[in-house]
């Protein structure tokens, strides 16, 4: 499977969501960067864990008091979508 993130996004995953699963950082680490995109390829199985470490992530940090989507909330909403893997 291959997604495309922003650099944002990229850096987001490593340092907040995937601290440890250091496979995943890895299969992350080796996109290449175009135009501030950084094309990634990997499994549907990979893509699926990340989806559900950023759900997880979203049910603790995702909204405020009032439950209002915040600003992690919605980096984590989008790379939701972008890990969503239909099969």
């Amino acid at each position: 499977m291959n997604i495309r993130i922003l650099q944002s996004q990229k850096e987001y995953l490593v340092k907040c969501v995937l601290q440890e699963r250091e496979n995943l950082v890895q299969d992350i680490e080796k996109g290449k960067l175009f135009n501030n995109k950084w094309e990634i390829d990997i499994t549907n199985d990979a893509a699926d864990e990340i989806r559900d470490l950023c759900l997880e992530k979203l049910q603790t940090v995702g909204f405020d008091e009032k439950y209002k989507l915040s600003r992690q909330g919605k980096v984590l909403e989008d790379l939701i979508d972008v890990f969503y893997v239909s099969r």
